[in-house]
């Protein structure tokens, strides 16, 4: 609903809700501050709703003004910044409640929910080389309240925190300063040689059972709109759920290798920060940065899945390949939109990724703007 009403300026003239939305946004902000400050006051579960439902907010915002920037425009990196405070502010709210969140069944959700959420926001929002360290966000990457059933997700899961982890120990290292380069160098050598360790033990991870493989789209995409944008409409999943693992692997995968290279940067330098060339670090860091764009290839390909123009059997849906006009555009799926969405924003701010890859990316978070922009209006 909420998506709607911020698009229904693009489809009707006359009033912009989305004035309305700024409106009530800025009155959610005022009742949030006012209810945290109130150290009497419970923490409630629309207090969290509220903060994150405002991050939601400007993010949905972003993408619908995605190349339309004006002079009162955020930059990329002011964008960056504001996101990181609202997830690092549900943070902390769930971080004040304390126990009381385990208290009802309806707390109790939401806090899953959005642990899972903020752990991926900030996994993926985070640099390697960011030196705001915060011991809270390392005891967000812990799987007791994400494991299920499925050996295979939990395989997935435990990459992705035992990454974070990992990732987490790779910043507070190198921003160490020590005279000590033996020491050093056996430290980088001992978190490269995990870090690979953690990546080739995924081998073959989707194997295991039925209906997790990552599936090439089996229909043409000639007489669809994906023809001029083949490279946005490669992969698909037999199911939804699947789908939301292979982000988090994905993201993970490009995360950790993003790592490893600043860890090959760190072994040619010397006490003084200087680096020194050094032949088999380059040839080690070509290595990774190939397997990045391999993996941002996939990202990438994902775009027409997420934005639910294929089937789950890899088809494209007749409204979107033009075989039945009058019916227009299909409403987007989106949750899978934005689950995308964040992991293009990562490689946007990669410098790994080809320049090709860096237009694509832009091309696909266009393509999940647009998404929200026909966005058919559904009163609930």
């Amino acid at each position: 609903m909420a998506v709607s009403r911020l698009t229904l300026a693009d489809r009707y003239s006359g009033k912009d809700v989305r004035l309305q939305t700024g409106r009530e946004y800025g009155q959610a902000l005022s009742l949030t501050n006012t209810t945290i400050r109130e150290s009497a006051a419970n923490i409630q579960d629309e207090t969290v709703l509220a903060v994150w439902l405002l991050g939601l907010y400007e993010h949905i915002s972003v993408l619908l003004t995605h190349g339309r920037r004006t002079a009162e425009s955020k930059t990329p990196e002011e964008e960056w910044h504001s996101h990181l405070s609202h997830v690092r502010g549900a943070m902390h709210l769930l971080h004040l409640r304390g126990m009381s969140q385990f208290t009802s069944p309806r707390s109790e959700k939401i806090f899953r929910i959005f642990k899972a959420a903020i752990q991926m926001r900030l996994f993926i929002l985070t640099p390697v080389t960011y030196k705001d360290f915060d011991d809270l966000e390392v005891d967000m990457f812990k799987e007791e309240h994400e494991f299920v059933p499925s050996q295979t997700a939990n395989k997935a899961t435990a990459y992705f925190h035992r990454v974070a982890r990992l990732l987490e120990k790779i910043r507070y290292f190198l921003a160490q300063k020590t005279d000590d380069i033996a020491k050093r160098t056996t430290t980088t050598e001992e978190l490269l040689h995990y870090g690979e360790s953690l990546d080739e033990a995924m081998t073959g991870w989707s194997k295991d059972e039925p209906g997790w493989d990552i599936m090439r789209v089996r229909s043409g995409t000639t007489g669809t709109m994906w023809a001029l944008y083949p490279s946005h409409a490669l992969y698909h999943f037999y199911s939804f759920w699947v789908y939301l693992y292979w982000i988090r692997f994905l993201s993970a995968r490009v995360k950790l290798y993003e790592g490893l290279i600043e860890l090959q940067r760190a072994l040619t330098e010397d006490s003084t920060g200087q680096r020194t060339p050094n032949v088999a670090t380059n040839l080690k860091i070509s290595k990774y940065q190939t397997i990045i764009q391999m993996t941002a290839s996939e990202l990438i390909g994902l775009t027409a899945y997420a934005l639910g123009d294929v089937t789950p059997t890899g088809a494209f849906h007749s409204s979107i390949s033009a075989q039945n006009p009058r019916r227009g555009f299909q409403e987007i799926n989106v949750v899978a939109a934005m689950q995308l969405v964040i992991p293009l924003k990562m490689l946007q701010r990669s410098e790994y990724p080809t320049a090709t890859q860096k237009g694509a990316v832009d091309l696909a978070i266009s393509h999940v703007g647009d998404g929200f922009r026909r966005q058919p209006l559904v009163l609930l």
